[in-house]
């Protein structure tokens, strides 16, 4: 929750190389690297691009077709993060990954006056079970919601960013569709050249 295209919801796994840019349709796509691999189809009229947000460490990000990362009202990011050291279980896991974003946010962003809510669960198309969460209160007006996700080796989880209230409500939709489409996977292909990390576009499923 800083300016909307430099997020800090961090520590996070190791950097991914994802899918390409796809607009106007729903898209396949996957996230892939040595500890995590899951699927997920963008939103219909959202773009999915690979490289926008590449130099602020952020893999894929998606935005309203006919915009860009760089002047969408709201914007859509994923990434993956390490679980925090004792956690036992996946409301631990989550809940530590929302405390340590806070901490962040109230310290090295410098908005004290951040909040997090749990909004609801909800699930993915493999049936796991994720969980909503509202971040406001940042200095730079940013509302956002994450939809988080507890994977095998990492949290992955998805984020809605934006400083104007109506295109947030105008894209929650968006977020849940995304959200609800994620599963993970097993067959994410290999990444070329030993790289510990990488992506692409996924073939439709069957």
């Amino acid at each position: 929750m800083t300016d909307h295209r430099n997020p800090l919801l961090i520590p996070l796994a190791p950097a991914l190389m994802l899918v390409l840019a796809a607009p106007a349709m729903a898209t396949e796509g996957y996230a892939a690297g040595k500890n995590h691999c899951y699927r997920f189809t963008s939103p219909a009229g959202w773009a999915l691009d690979g490289a926008a947000g590449k130099e602020q460490g952020i893999p894929v990000v998606f935005y309203p077709d006919k915009s860009s990362w760089s002047d969408a009202p709201a914007v859509i990011y994923t990434r993956q993060a390490e679980f925090v050291a004792g956690a036992s279980d996946d409301k631990q896991k989550i809940q530590g990954q929302v405390d340590r974003a806070l901490t962040r946010l109230r310290t090295a962003n410098e908005s004290p006056d951040s909040k997090a809510t749990f909004v609801r669960a909800l699930s993915g198309r493999d049936g796991t079970r994720g969980e909503l969460w509202k971040f406001t209160g940042d200095k730079f007006g940013n509302t956002e919601m994450t939809a988080y996700f507890v994977g095998r080796g990492t949290l992955n989880f998805f984020v809605l960013s934006a400083r104007d209230p109506a295109e947030f409500e105008r894209a929650l939709p968006a977020l849940v569709a995304l959200a609800e489409s994620y599963r993970e996977a097993d067959d994410c292909k290999p990444c070329p050249d030993k790289a510990e990390s990488c992506g692409g576009k996924a073939a439709p499923e069957h």
